[in-house]
């Protein structure tokens, strides 16, 4: 027997060989339309940590995306619309237990039940299908048995009654489900129908189907009811025999069939299931449990009902030696050094609006890994997915983008991990010129392991020295009135300051904290003191009055050597200043060069400008400690500098912050300032934070910042935005032995486009910051953001005529095209097509955006019929000929009212758009109707009197 199969096969192979070689009919892939061009897709994968440097064994995950681009119109033609789907049922005894493979309870659905809402899901999904969609319906156990021939949405509620009815019991006959379903389909009438096998199963082949020919056993192939099966299980001659029929399905050129084969449960044998789906050209997916089951047939017959999919596209990752994989997701495998996986199938459906083929089958997945040893890798082009292409052609694409990974042992190796995403609020990309949209931020700091940190560098002593502004501007109010009723500024400071002290009181670690004033001069008002001393520290800053100039670095003088000269090295050190304008004074000394600014640590014996306000000396002064502070290696001071009110002077304020490595932050009244101070004891009451992140984002020509609408703190200098996002705190959580992070960053900022254009914001914005070991990191936020900037809609714009289109061929006025009754009246017949024609100038140059509504006072008496694919758009040239524009693109806002929008910009002339309406006159409507269809350009408007008159009843 076996030669005889064998022989068959070669003659068989032989003959499609014959015929191939003659190419007389194009052959295309299953189930396809056919194409002009090829299937592209956008691939991408990115790391989701954003970094290269990990651990030996650290985990990090890359993304994947897969991203189907619309296929032109012209560039598919179109196939028949009519489908047949045989769904092929399990019905054998594992059917009738549980999940878990046990005798069900009382209240627990067997796994024939789940299946049977699945299955009549799914048939419900093709009820309200504008396709000609018949299904057959075969259940299987020890043979297989056709319990529906292939019928219409008529009969699906009695499919569902059938597959209600099914009960479990015998073997697992796969192969004879799949020859029954092929030749149901195969002998269908509907030769032109795109035919599906959709077939599920909980375990593994374990039956078979047989004849005696001259007293040999052979499996059957053939269409035969009378035949041999097995009763007891035959896992090898089971699963040969299923093979045999996949093989048989694949090689018939005579029918192209779409094979699914549903794995259910944790009983289905993943392995075999695949290797029956390859044979056939098929596609395996898996369900684990009643959702899952739900969603794989949901997903089956999103397939079938699109226009074309690309069906069984596969996904493969070839890692380099010394990186593991961890995590895959579903139908994904792990083989040594390869993630082999099953991505189900791209389906795409006809947009008319777009005139394209449009697919919403995006595929998202992640993939986790490991680096078992050191060393340098980079994972471009190392995964690839393969699928057959519209035309027959094998295709296989790369994931071609770089991701550099360097795995060592070094304690701090970027041990921050951000994940950036940028994303445009609006959720569109057509804007024209001017018209403003907003850009969304995130950064989310991901979680650091306990283990990845150096402790010894988290020191739980904290010295904070406190330097506040008590300059006489401090005594105004916060609009700068200098007799007020409303609090003074340094009251408001008092509050706000006494508060941030209380946030340490409760704390767990060892903090003190000094205590500066400054006006013209600076003034320690406390050595550093723990939490017994806080209260007197309040009571100093309750104390403090208003008076005199404002010497910013005469106050960070004092701060520096206070911290500087601290017994307590180890502790951790913060500079905390305050004020509400911007540097008017300086401190200096007289030696033999003359007078000098005073560096050094002095608290007396030194001259300051007391009365006259100095503001360059001041700035120059303030600059030149800052520098010093930063310069000074022996103490690592983090810095943070707040501008009070409207008076302070935002960019020199920034200035002294940057010179020292520090942070400046913004206050503008009571509540700003209760929040600034708030934020900095988060940051110094953390185990450990990232300070002064900033954010810059680099705008293309074309594209602006709406500078009324920045986040706090930003500012645009020429095409860069440009801002402080402060401080990024971790703690620990000791029961998940992570430091975990609070502070994920949101914003948002209003562009515009000012030039016509294509655009993409992709890696155009980035953040900076010194990562734990003091390393400059550099991190873009990389995600997608296509923009189109279009010409705003013409509005100066004329209508000058409605009426009924004629096609005139030799018109000498415009106006001949167009005909109506003297007072704006037309006359069309009741259940017949009329074309109406619209005429309009344009003066200028410019896109149009036209309402048409028609029976604009919706009367109940008449529904009107409007065929959105034929309208037309016609530009009048100079010899009043009708010349074709680009189809504009139509949209329906309700039943009553079509938009129409020009693709393209329209140079100025006149235009003519045509439509065709069908009237229906209700049947208890005795006397003719009158309605009103109205064209409308924004606010420019035109009504047309529609008289639709019946035909006389000739009986």
């Amino acid at each position: 027997m076996k030669i005889n199969r064998k022989f068959k096969f070669i003659v068989l192979l032989v003959f499609v060989f014959i015929i191939s070689q003659l190419q007389i009919v194009p052959s295309y892939a299953k189930g396809y339309s056919k194409t002009k061009g090829n299937i592209k897709l956008d691939l991408c994968q990115s790391i989701k940590e954003n970094k290269e440097k990990f651990k030996v064994n650290e985990e990090f995950t890359i993304n994947y995306t897969i991203d189907p681009e619309d296929i032109l119109k012209q560039n598919i033609v179109k196939e028949s619309r009519k489908k047949e789907i045989v769904m092929v049922i399990d019905t054998s005894g594992s059917m009738g237990w549980n999940l878990e493979g046990n005798k069900c309870s009382n209240k627990e659905a067997s796994r024939l039940g789940i299946v049977k809402k699945a299955a009549n899901r799914f048939i419900d999904e093709f009820k309200n299908s504008n396709e000609d969609v018949k299904i057959s319906l075969i259940e299987y156990a020890s043979s297989a048995y056709i319990k529906s021939d292939l019928v219409d949405k008529s009969k699906f509620d009695s499919l569902k009654k059938k597959i209600n009815k099914f009960q479990a019991g015998g073997g697992t006959n796969i192969g004879d489900g799949l020859r029954k379903a092929y030749y149901k389909l195969k002998n269908s009438s509907t030769k032109d129908a795109k035919k599906y096998i959709v077939l599920m199963t909980d375990g593994e082949a374990t039956g078979y189907s047989y004849v005696y020919k001259n007293g040999i056993f052979e499996y059957l192939q053939e269409n035969r009811k009378s035949y041999y099966y097995n009763d007891k299980d035959d896992l090898k001659r089971g699963y040969q025999y299923a093979k045999l029929i996949c093989n048989d399905i694949f090689l018939d050129s005579s029918v192209n069939i779409d094979n699914f084969m549903i794995g259910f449960t944790k009983d289905s044998n993943r392995d075999k299931l695949k290797e029956l789906a390859n044979i056939s050209d098929g596609t395996y997916r898996e369900a684990l449990n009643e959702n899952d089951i739900d969603y794989v047939y949901n997903q089956i017959a999103e397939s079938i009902k699109s226009d074309f999919s690309v069906n069984n596209v596969k996904f493969e990752l070839n890692l380099p030696k010394g990186i593991k994989a961890v995590k895959v997701p579903e139908n994904f495998q792990i083989k040594d050094q390869k993630v082999i996986g099953d991505l189900g199938s791209i389906n795409y459906n006809f947009n008319s609006n777009k005139d394209k083929y449009i697919s919403s089958s995006k595929k998202e997945f992640s993939i986790s890994l490991k680096g078992a040893k050191e060393g340098k890798h980079d994972l471009k082009n190392t995964a690839f997915i393969t699928y057959k292409d519209i035309d027959e052609s094998a295709a296989k694409n790369f994931f071609s983008q770089s991701i550099k990974l360097n795995i060592g042992n070094s304690n701090n190796d970027n041990l921050i991990n951000l994940e950036l995403c940028q994303s445009i609020g609006e959720n569109k990309q057509d804007y024209i010129t001017n018209e403003e949209f907003m850009i969304n931020y995130t950064i989310n700091p991901m979680d650091v392991l306990r283990k990845n940190i150096d402790n010894s560098s988290n020191s739980k002593d904290k010295e904070i020295v406190m330097v506040i502004d008590t300059s006489g501007s401090m005594g105004w109010d916060l609009d700068g009135k200098e007799y007020s009723r409303e609090p003074s500024r340094l009251n408001i400071v008092k509050k706000a300051a006494n508060r941030f002290i209380d946030k340490f009181k409760d704390s767990d670690e060892n903090v003190k904290i000094s205590l500066i004033e400054y006006a013209s001069k600076a003034y320690v008002k406390s050595d550093l003191v723990g939490k017994n001393g806080f209260g007197s520290l309040e009571k100093e800053i309750n104390n403090f009055m208003a008076g005199g100039g404002t010497n910013i670095g005469d106050g960070l003088r004092k701060a520096y050597y206070k911290l500087k000269d601290s017994s307590n090295k180890e502790a951790k050190k913060y500079i905390v200043l305050m004020t509400d304008g911007e540097a008017t004074a300086y401190s200096c000394i007289r030696n033999d060069k003359g007078y000098v600014y005073l560096q050094d640590d002095r608290d007396k014996n030194y001259y300051y400008n007391r009365y006259d306000n100095d503001f360059a000396r001041g700035q120059k002064y303030a600059e030149l400690i800052s520098e010093m502070i930063a310069s000074d290696t022996s103490i690592d001071i983090n810095n943070f500098m707040i501008g009070f009110t409207k008076d302070s002077d935002v960019n020199k304020l920034k200035k002294i912050a940057n010179i020292c490595n520090g942070t400046y932050m913004k206050a503008l009244n009571e509540k700003d300032i209760d929040n600034v101070y708030n934020q900095i004891a988060e940051t110094i009451k953390a185990d450990f934070s990232i300070n002064n992140v900033k954010f810059e984002l680099n705008l293309p020509k074309g594209i602006e910042c709406v500078k009324s609408k920045l986040p706090e703190n930003f500012e645009v200098n020429g095409q860069k935005v440009i801002g402080n996002l402060g401080s990024i705190n971790y703690n620990l959580n000791s029961n998940e032995d992570k430091y975990i992070s609070s502070s994920k960053k949101q914003f948002s900022i209003s562009l515009k486009g000012t030039k016509e254009g294509s655009y993409d914001l992709k890696n155009t914005a980035f953040i900076t910051y010194k990562d734990i070991d003091e390393s400059e990191a550099n991190k873009f936020f990389s995600q997608e953001i296509k923009l189109n900037i279009e010409a705003p809609y013409n509005n100066n714009i004329l209508i000058i005529k409605q009426g009924i289109f004629v096609n005139k061929k030799n018109a000498k006025d415009t106006e001949e095209y167009i005909t109506r009754e003297k007072n704006n009246t037309i006359d069309i017949v009741d259940k017949y097509s009329s074309k109406l024609g619209i005429l309009f100038n344009m003066n200028s140059n410019g896109k149009i955006n036209l309402n048409v509504s028609v029976n604009k006072d919706s009367n109940k008496n008449v529904q009107i019929g409007l065929d959105e694919n034929k309208i037309d758009l016609y530009k009048v040239d100079k010899n009043k000929k009708l010349i074709l524009e680009n189809q504009p693109i139509i949209s329906k806002i309700n039943d009553n009212i079509i938009n129409i929008q020009s693709k393209n910009i329209l140079s100025q002339g006149q235009y003519i758009l045509i439509y065709e309406m069908t009237p229906n006159l209700n049947s208890n409507s005795i006397n003719n109707l009158q309605i009103i269809n109205e064209a409308s350009f924004d606010k420019i408007k035109d009504s047309l009197k529609v008289n639709i008159c019946k035909l006389p009843d000739l009986d």
